[in-house]
Parts: structure tokens; C-alpha cells; sequence
């Protein structure tokens, strides 16, 4: 859902819409007979009674409008949607400034080869235990509670879900969502209460976050959704270090990192796809897309299977590598 999503029906002021729900911000209730006869005499409309009755029925079906008795108003709940509308706007243009301002005060004009450094969340930053217990534990635990099921029925249920929606609804990797299409009755942060002391750093990304926080604008680019990317960055405090979160479900409404995303990414931050720097743990979302592009990818794999020239161990020996790519003029 785009931000223009979030609000239905902002009438034009040069549409028939937009002079109806002028002609009552001027006064009303007023009837759709009224209104008919104040569009004729204000704004001179040439239309027919039946044509501005059917407008009138279409806004209040639209939920613009708000019919009381014979009269209509514009609808108060609609007037918030604007309002909530335009605070969003106002936030994410203040955002993006403050994107664009931080970036110069790093140096991102500066001659330097590196000019973005980017992080996945998981298997860079945090190890999975907080997430099997969410998707794997507590929602199949409280589906079960609920409906009245054995843990183990709940849990083939809940995961036979997952898999069958996996890649055909955009808030697949959303709990929340599936908090609705369950139907349970819990709200996401009742569900995570008991195990967000699971939330997990790996600790080489403290001291690592900091030290190129101080030299870069530093980014998240995560498969997880938002409010799981908030969670996990406030309890371990490295909200601070990070310019900007993307999320591929919430900012892109897609399932997977794919080179489009990249692309926009680099966009957005002005910045040439070979000025970024990448990691993350999976081969493919991680390493094999953002290179193709010309993104400096590199694929960390803590366990030690892959000896890869583009594989590090920890998060110290991807600092290293940022420095070597500094050092090639």
C-alpha cells in the first residue's frame, strides 16, 4: 500500500467532488437539493439534480460524506484521514531531509570509496532465537490457547499456513497480520512480552556499529518487517547508529531483496551502486543480487563452512574489508 493508499477519494477542486465538498465547507447540513442549487448559483455547474444526487451517494459510499436525516455533512472520520494523511507526509518529508542532511555531515561528497555501509539484520547483527520462538512457539501457542487445540495441532495448522501463503500476501513476514488472519486475539506486542528477553546480539556488532557510525552513514536493508526491525534495534539501543531502516515488506510491499530494491535504495541515498557496501547471510539476497549491480557485497558466515574471498567470519573482518576497498584509489 502506497501513501496516496492512505487516504480515499481526495477530491480535485477542479472535479464536481471537490466543489461538493467546497459548497459544504462553507455551510452545512445541507440538502442535496441545496447543494445542487449552490453549485448552479457559487460555481456556476451546468449538471443535472440526478447527476449531483448520484455524486452525493457515491461520496457517502465512499466515505467522504455523511448523510443525517435528508441532510449531508462531510464526514469527520474522513477529515482525520486527511489530517493523518498530511502528518505523514510532513514526517516523511521531514525524514527525508534529515536522510539527506546526516549523509553530508558524514562526508557522503567526500572522495572516499565507500559512501553508504549497509547491514541484513539477521545473522549480521542477531542470531534467530527470538524469531523461530515468535513464528514457531507464540503465535502456534496462543492459537492453541484460544481454540481450544493441542500445541501440536496449532502448530501444524499455523505452519501449514505459512507455507501455503508463502509469496501470495504482502504481509506474509508481518505478525501482525497474521494476528488477523488468525484471528487472535492478542495484539503484537502482547505476543512478543515474554521474548524479547531472546532478542540476541552478536557481540562483535556493538563495538563494530559504533566505530562505523562514526565514519559512515550506516543503513539497514532487512527481509524483516518494520515493527520486528524497531523491536530488535530499541531493546539492543542500536537505534542511534542507523540513518535509515528498509524494510522489503513495509517499504517495498515485497517478500524478497531483488535488484529493483537495490536500485531504488541507491536512489533514494543519491549514491552510485558501487559507493555501497553489503552484508548479510544469504548467498543469494545478500551477496549474488546486490553484485550484480556493482553493490560491494560480502556474505558472512559465522559457522565457518565458506571459504569464499567474499565470505568473512564476524563483523570485524567486514570492517577490514571496508578499509581495504578504501585503500584501492
Amino acid at each position: 500500500m502506497g501513501v496516496l493508499d492512505t487516504i480515499k477519494g481526495l477530491p480535485s477542486r477542479e472535479g464536481i467532488n471537490g466543489l461538493i465538498v467546497d459548497v459544504l465547507l462553507a455551510m452545512q447540513p445541507l440538502t442535496a437539493k441545496q447543494i445542487y442549487f449552490k453549485l448552479k448559483k457559487r460555481h456556476g455547474v451546468s449538471v443535472s439534480y440526478q447527476a449531483v444526487h448520484k455524486r452525493l451517494k457515491a461520496l457517502e459510499k465512499e466515505g467522504l460524506l455523511k448523510k443525517e436525516e435528508l441532510d449531508y455533512v462531510i464526514n469527520p472520520a474522513w477529515l482525520d484521514q486527511v489530517n493523518d494523511f498530511c502528518s505523514l507526509v510532513k514526517n516523511r518529508l521531514s525524514a527525508r531531509e534529515r536522510v539527506m542532511t546526516q549523509l553530508k555531515q558524514k562526508g557522503v561528497s567526500e572522495k572516499k570509496n565507500i559512501k553508504v555501509v549497509s547491514l541484513d539484520l539477521g545473522g549480521a547483527l542477531f542470531n534467530n532465537e527470538f524469531d523461530e520462538l515468535l513464528w514457531r512457539s507464540e503465535i502456534p501457542r496462543v492459537y492453541a490457547e484460544q481454540f481450544k487445540i493441542s500445541k501440536e495441532e496449532a502448530f501444524e495448522r499455523v505452519t501449514a499456513e505459512y507455507r501455503r501463503l508463502w509469496g501470495k500476501t504482502e504481509g506474509w513476514r508481518d505478525p501482525e497480520f497474521w494476528l488477523k488472519h488468525f484471528h487472535l486475539n492478542t495484539t503484537y506486542p502482547a505476543l512478543i512480552k515474554d521474548i524479547k528477553k531472546h532478542i540476541a546480539p552478536y557481540i562483535d556488532a556493538a563495538p563494530i556499529l559504533k566505530k562505523l557510525s562514526e565514519q559512515y552513514p550506516i543503513i539497514i536493508i532487512s527481509h524483516a518487517q518494520e515493527n520486528i526491525l524497531h523491536t530488535k534495534l530499541k531493546i539492543a539501543k542500536y537505534d542511534k547508529y542507523f540513518l535509515k531502516l528498509f524494510s522489503t515488506g513495509t517499504n517495498f510491499t515485497k517478500m524478497t531483496k531483488d535488484v529493483d530494491i537495490y536500485r531504488e535504495i541507491c536512489d533514494e541515498l543519491k549514491i552510485q551502486p558501487e559507493e555501497l557496501v553489503h552484508i548479510g547471510n544469504n548467498i543469494d539476497f545478500d551477496y549474488k543480487i546486490p553484485s550484480s549491480i556493482g553493490i560491494n557485497a560480502f556474505l558472512i558466515d559465522r559457522i565457518g563452512h565458506r571459504k569464499e574471498p567474499y565470505v568473512v567470519r564476524d563483523l570485524y573482518e567486514f570492517e577490514e574489508k571496508i578499509r581495504d576497498l578504501e585503500a584501492i584509489q
